[in-house]
């Protein structure tokens, strides 16, 4: 157990310390210009973080040839603001809610984006994470602007842009860092990770995940055959264990699985 705790308190130490050099740190108004190319399309942002994050894009089609896509539940042109190693995102300042589409396959909802158009598109995120019915402060740390578009012939545009956000106000809710702590401490996540330390795996942490009953921290060792995995969920108030689950994946099914998700 003390060599469990060693590593626990050097993982902690180093995700503390872990920001990336070449992100902006942010503590007052400052703008940025983006650019990006990317099959036959070419994207423009200028981007001003202060107490808003604001987002002025354009998307052009720098190819000579239309580019197609199904506009069934509007033009496919997504930014969204995420914070790094989560799937937490920021509040849109509008708060508006969105439309109800059923996204299925009709050739009369595919439309032209034609060659030398261009689309753009503007918005702006406050320091809250978006969650349904919550108005939580966003955390200090490392997040990213992300962009993408997609296209009925498989033509994506997708890129990020990173950044540091620094807020003046104390967090409402535990940081990742502070939930991870608790529940690698929880004995069950414990001799789940020495478990499989002994037989000479690596642990990876996967992306945490924000819900209305806390932190779900999930957490995965990967030998020749299986994928093994605990995630522990924790209040993001008491820090208190909500949930605690393990599986094992056949490895086939979860490289092919999650390759079909980064695609």
């Amino acid at each position: 157990m003390k060599k469990f705790l060693t590593i626990l308190g050097i993982m902690l130490f180093l995700t503390a310390c872990g920001t990336s050099e070449n992100t902006p740190a942010i503590d007052q108004e400052e703008a940025y210009q983006f650019h990006h190319q990317e099959d036959g399309m070419e994207l423009t942002a200028e981007i001003t973080v202060g107490e808003t994050i604001k987002v002025s894009a354009a998307l052009e089609n720098v190819s000579d040839q239309p580019i197609i896509y199904n506009g069934r539940c509007g033009i496919p042109f997504q930014i969204f603001v995420q914070m790094n190693g989560s799937n937490a995102t920021l509040q849109n300042k509008k708060q508006t809610a969105p439309k109800e589409c059923t996204d299925i396959f009709d050739p009369n909802d595919l439309e032209e984006f034609a060659a030398g158009e261009t689309i753009e598109k503007n918005v702006s995120y406050i320091r809250k994470f978006s969650l349904h019915g919550e108005n939580l402060q966003a955390h200090n740390g490392e997040y990213k602007i992300h962009f993408f578009f997609h296209s009925h012939d498989g033509d994506n545009i997708t890129a990020d842009y990173p950044f540091t956000l620094i807020n003046q106000d104390e967090p409402d809710i535990l940081t990742i860092e502070q939930a991870k702590a608790m529940a690698l401490e929880y004995e069950k996540t414990a001799e789940w990770y020495e478990k499989q330390q002994e037989k000479g795996l690596t642990i990876k942490a996967e992306e945490a995940i924000l819900s209305s009953s806390g932190w779900h921290l999930p957490f995965q060792a990967m030998d020749d055959t299986f994928v093994h995995r605990v995630i522990v969920g924790v209040n993001y108030e008491s820090g208190k264990i909500v949930d605690y689950h393990t599986e094992k994946i056949e490895r086939k099914y979860w490289e092919d699985a999650t390759s079909t998700t980064q695609d």
